[in-house]
């Protein structure tokens, strides 16, 4: 149970952190548009920040779902 808690710890971490990467990236690249009216960004970045926040609130999930398991275990052993 503790090597679930410790992955899913900062497995969390590592992905929020790649999204606020992926945030700061877009916002430091820009957008622009072109002489032709054409929009130029880095729209790959978007969807790589909702993937990445989202797997971080799931490994959280998981995390915070370990660890209430885990102190029942405990609670139940004590009894």
């Amino acid at each position: 149970m503790n090597k679930i808690i410790r992955v899913s710890f900062w497995l969390g971490v590592l992905l929020f952190l790649g999204a606020v990467v992926c945030m700061i990236a877009f916002n430091m690249i820009g957008s622009e548009v072109d002489a032709q009216g054409m929009l130029h960004e880095p729209f790959f970045l978007i969807p790589l920040f909702w993937l990445f926040f989202m797997f971080s609130l799931i490994a959280g999930g998981v995390n915070i779902f370990a660890r209430v398991a885990q102190t029942k275990q405990k609670e139940q052993i004590r009894q």
